[in-house]
């Protein structure tokens, strides 16, 4: 259907292409291989360290210009300038390499879990958590910034009780009680250990290592063993 129908619609009327068809608009956001690479050859360190000379030289809010007298800090890309309009952000405040793109997520409504989520991605830089539905038409509302600063916990959480395993969910809480939840995330822990690494090198009381959070969860099965130990004992013990 899709070949003989709906590529032909498209193909006579480009504008319900661009209108509707995600699969084309996913696509086009895909990286280039440049930008992949590019991507890749910076660490985490040297992307928090490139972000704050960025905001160290960012004025009124104009992108950094590389290169000569300017201290040779390498200018925005066009999708990072469009991520600091789209959420009125400083220029430094760009998600780091591994968020790049977003996280494809689900905003919960804990009120209406199967009729008031809504699909988006989710973004993470220095100082932020972003969170921009997507949408046909681009709105303010369909946009959330969370400054991490904000935030007095964030965890796994589960939308459904009743659904089996662990969830894929994260769950945020602010200091004025406000909580969002972000669930259907791909990788979920990995998008959690990233957030917790970068409140840590914030100084935010909720940041955490993951080295460290992975351990203190890794508790082995002592009792059980011992249990089982003391049964043969006493099956084997003279009457």
């Amino acid at each position: 259907m899709k070949l003989f129908i709906v590529d032909n619609i498209y193909r006579k009327y480009p504008r319900v292409q661009e209108e509707f068809d995600n699969v084309d608009r996913m696509w086009r956001s895909l990286p280039t291989d440049t930008e992949l690479l590019e991507r890749q050859t910076l660490s985490r360190e040297e992307m928090t360290s490139l972000l704050r000379q960025r905001s160290s030289l960012s004025v009124d809010g104009g992108s950094v210009r590389g290169g000569g007298e300017s201290g040779g800090v390498s200018p925005l890309s066009d999708e990072d300038a469009g991520f600091c309009s789209r959420f009125d952000l400083p220029t430094s405040e760009v998600p780091f390499p591994d968020w790049q793109g977003g996280r494809r997520c689900t905003l919960i409504d804990r009120d209406r879990p199967l009729m008031g989520s809504r699909g988006g991605r989710l973004y993470l830089t220095y100082s932020f958590l972003c969170f921009e539905r997507l949408s046909i038409r681009s709105r303010d509302s369909d946009r959330l910034v969370l400054p991490l600063s904000d935030i007095t916990e964030i965890e796994k959480a589960k939308p459904f009780a009743v659904l089996p395993g662990n969830g894929m969910a994260i769950e945020a809480t602010l200091k004025n009680s406000d909580k969002f939840m972000f669930g259907a995330i791909l990788n979920r822990d990995q998008s959690l250990s990233s957030i917790l690494e970068q409140g840590l090198m914030l100084g935010l009381p909720w940041g955490a290592d993951p080295d460290d959070l992975s351990t203190q969860n890794h508790t082995p099965s002592l009792p059980s063993n011992t249990n089982n130990n003391n049964k043969q004992n006493s099956e084997s013990a003279p009457t």
